[in-house]
Order: structure tokens, then sequence, then C-alpha cells
């Protein structure tokens, strides 16, 4: 009996929706900036920054939901799998709309902002 209490508590995925966040963001960020490589300092910054400031808002609530409502296996499972989409999908929406808006700044003909020095 003991060792069917210590199994059911094994598989119950206690921090599904917070594990999910943190493997949305690595996996964005590997992704991200495997695909276009930053070649200073300042791109990798707009790539980083805001896929840090999105998934940390949602890992607060990933991890206030985890701690509200303990789950079983299944239903875990579907909610770490939401939660990864959803962060995967705010991330990219933001790296393509600051990607976006960067690249209609340069081509109206808006002033430099940085200039790298040589």
């Amino acid at each position: 009996m003991n060792i069917e209490l210590e199994r059911e508590t094994l598989f119950n995925l206690a921090h599904a929706r917070t594990v999910a966040v943190g493997a949305a963001l690595f996996l964005f960020l590997i992704h991200r900036l495997g695909l276009d490589p930053a070649e200073d300092l300042l791109e990798w910054l707009v790539v980083v920054v805001p896929a840090l400031e999105i998934s940390g808002v949602a890992w607060l609530f990933a991890a206030l939901g985890d701690y509200d409502d303990p789950v079983d296996h299944w239903s875990g499972l579907i909610s770490a799998l939401r939660w990864f989409g959803f962060v995967v999908a705010l991330n990219w929406s933001a790296a393509l709309f600051i990607a976006s808006t960067i690249d209609a700044y340069v081509r109206l003909g808006g002033p430099a902002v940085y200039m790298p020095m040589m």
C-alpha cells in the first residue's frame, strides 16, 4: 500500500506549468538565436529581453496556478502543453513585432539611434 501511494505522488506533475514556461523560453531562445544569430549586443538584447519579460510574467502566473491547483497526470500534461504553446506564441509575436517595427523605422528613414564604434 505504501508503494502505491508513493507511485501516485511521483506521477502527479506538481509543477507542470512552471516547467513548461521554462522549457518554452529555452526552446524559443535556442530556435530564434539559432536561425538568425545576433550580430552585436544590441540585436541580442532586442531578442532576449522581451522574451525574458514575457516568460517571467507567464512563469509567475503559472507558479501561482501550480500552487493553487494540484492536478493529476493527464490534466497536468494538457495544462503544461497549453502554457508551453501560449508562451512560445507570445514570444514569437513579440519578436516579429519588434523586428518589423525596427525594419519600418529604417525603411522610413528614421535617424540613427545607435552608432557602432569602429
